[in-house]
């Protein structure tokens, strides 16, 4: 798999890629950002679970940043103590905790499949309120476990091998 260099990732996912060969064949990608939101809103809620707590993700946003080379999207986050009243009885306060995530990753292009791919991705903020401090160990690895493994090779868009302009633009991205 291909990394997307900056330039062409601002210029497909922000605006437009073109795409052109000898023959003065052009082709103009437009990847919007509600495109891109659909194709990662199918991977939520996203739910980690560990020994002491578990995390849900929800309500993914895609945050596009001009002359960036990532994605970022931004999440509900919710970290939840098993069992009901449990948290007050061991002295931890709530059952649930919420607050945001923010992750960002690479767009990858994998020639053979013809696909732009959401991957590596990182946690850049991870913010719950009122989490007890021995909770914060087990939620950021259940968050970081999410971004990685839930949120890895999620595509975005396939060329079509029908379409003769994406069709040389597939051959062209090789």
């Amino acid at each position: 798999m291909k990394k997307i260099t900056p330039f062409l990732l601002a210029a497909a996912l922000i605006s437009t890629a073109s795409l052109s060969c000898k023959g003065g064949l052009s082709k103009t990608l437009t990847f919007s950002r509600d495109e891109i939101q659909s194709k990662v809103e199918e991977k939520f809620p996203i739910k980690r679970t560990a020994a002491v707590v578990t995390l849900v993700l929800t309500n993914p946003d895609i945050v596009l940043k001009n002359g960036s080379d990532r994605i970022a999207l931004k999440a509900d986050a919710e970290a939840k103590l098993p069992g009901s009243g449990l948290a007050g009885l061991i002295g931890l306060g709530s059952d649930a905790y919420k607050g945001s995530v923010l992750i960002d990753g690479d767009v990858e292009y994998d020639p053979r499949e013809g696909t732009f791919y959401f991957t590596k991705g990182k946690i850049k903020e991870l913010s719950i309120e009122g989490v007890p401090e021995q909770l914060n160990g087990p939620v950021s690895e259940l968050a970081d476990a999410a971004a990685s493994n839930n949120l890895n090779k999620v595509p975005l868009f396939t060329l079509d091998e029908k379409d003769m302009k994406e069709r040389a633009a597939k051959f062209l991205l090789k």
